[in-house]
């Protein structure tokens, strides 16, 4: 951290004097100030919430696969985040995108999901839990600087990505979100399927979990690695995949 501190305090001297020492008009010293305490930061967690989203897009990715119709895999998926894992409302949001019938932006979410070589479809959903993680963050950094002066801004090549942006940063909290969103699903839905998915999704987020939710998990210390080993044997074990490439 001491190496990182002279560095931002070197980073922060005047810049025309290193230019004149690198062109040899100048042979003192430059004039750096002291540097400053660097606030330290958990790595870790960036990569404990990229655990968490490839399992929510281990099971989009399941999903996908099925012969469930498109509404009932996101009814599916909505159920199983509150019944078994958690409440992601970038993850919904992405499968309310993939699943889409009417020509929605999913190329690219979901690469080689019907590939041969199943290991490939199994890096497709690593790199779409990387592209959830990034959203969650991006929300995660606006959320924290309601009213601020900071501005993010997303860049991305990626379609889907942008449009799952669109509708999870404008809102202040995730039963909002969905409540106000099945205008926006209209336009890759049926309106009704669009007004049962916002309405579905509300009621999931707005009810949490109850007490017994909580007893059942607490003795389930593995949880992350069962959920994760179990989404990817399923993905790996896909047979059908043998029929197309993506």
């Amino acid at each position: 951290m001491d190496e990182l501190a002279w560095f931002r305090a070197a980073d922060n001297s005047p810049a025309m004097e290193w230019v004149a020492l690198g062109l040899g008009k100048q042979k003192q010293t430059i004039s750096i100030q002291p540097p400053t305490d660097i606030e330290s930061y958990r790595l870790d967690k960036p990569l404990s919430r990229w655990r968490r989203n490839y399992i929510a897009a281990l099971k989009i990715a399941e999903l996908e696969l099925s012969d469930l119709p498109p509404l009932q895999r996101v009814l599916e998926l909505l159920r199983w985040m509150h019944d078994d894992f958690i409440l992601a409302g970038p993850a919904a949001m992405l499968a309310c995108i993939y699943f889409a019938p009417f020509s929605p932006p999913r190329s690219g979410l979901f690469k080689s999901l019907r590939s041969l070589d199943r290991q490939r479809a199994i890096n497709g959903v690593k790199n779409a839990a990387w592209d959830l993680t990034h959203i969650s963050d991006f929300v995660r950094r606006i959320s924290a600087e309601r009213g601020g002066s900071t501005r993010y801004v997303l860049a991305s090549g990626d379609a889907g990505l942008r449009a799952v942006a669109r509708i999870v940063v404008p809102q202040t909290n995730e039963t909002e979100q969905f409540e106000q969103c099945a205008n926006v699903l209209a336009q890759w839905w049926p309106s009704e399927d669009a007004k049962q998915i916002s309405l579905a999704a509300a009621d999931y987020f707005s009810r949490g979990r109850d007490a017994s939710w909580l007893e059942a998990h607490k003795h389930r210390p593995n949880l992350i690695a069962d959920l994760t080993n179990q989404g990817e044997q399923l993905l790996l074990g896909w047979q059908d995949g043998q029929k197309q490439h993506n």
